[in-house]
């Protein structure tokens, strides 16, 4: 009889948070990089960008396409919560020297997608002094 409460609670538990997170990113949101930068090991030109889940049931998939070009990329995410408080929708990216790697996708107040560090980054990250860049996302456009 515990064993079968217990299910009964997981599974409202996460219908109640795979609710919340499926509304998180409904429409694509727009952002203006003036930059190039990497994600992974593929380099991205600076650009006006959406970012999007391409997939409504995957949490941890984003897209970011070019508005005006050919670059698209679909990213692998681990999906993150802010620690303290909200947080506005922002990209956050790692910066070494003159290159940018895309590290965090903030969609909305408090759910946000962590990307996992290339071996270049790893690289980047022992020898050069790094710095973080935000960059709001704008409204409208899309």
């Amino acid at each position: 009889m515990k064993t079968k409460m217990f299910a009964v609670v997981a599974a409202l538990l996460l219908t109640l948070v795979a609710g919340k997170v499926s509304h998180a990113q409904d429409a694509p949101l727009y952002v203006k990089v003036p930059f190039d930068f990497q994600i992974g090991d593929q380099m991205m030109p600076a650009g006006e960008y959406l970012v999007e889940r391409p997939v409504a049931s995957s949490w941890s998939l984003q897209r970011l396409r070019q508005v005006n070009g050919d670059a698209v990329m679909t990213i692998s995410t681990v999906p993150t919560e802010a620690k303290n408080g909200d947080r506005v929708p922002e990209l956050i990216f790692n910066v070494y020297g003159r290159t940018h790697f895309l590290a965090q996708i903030w969609v909305d107040s408090g759910h946000g997608h962590q990307i996992l560090k290339s071996k270049r980054e790893k690289e980047m990250l022992r020898s050069v002094q790094g710095t973080e860049v935000a960059l709001l996302f704008l409204p409208g456009r899309g």
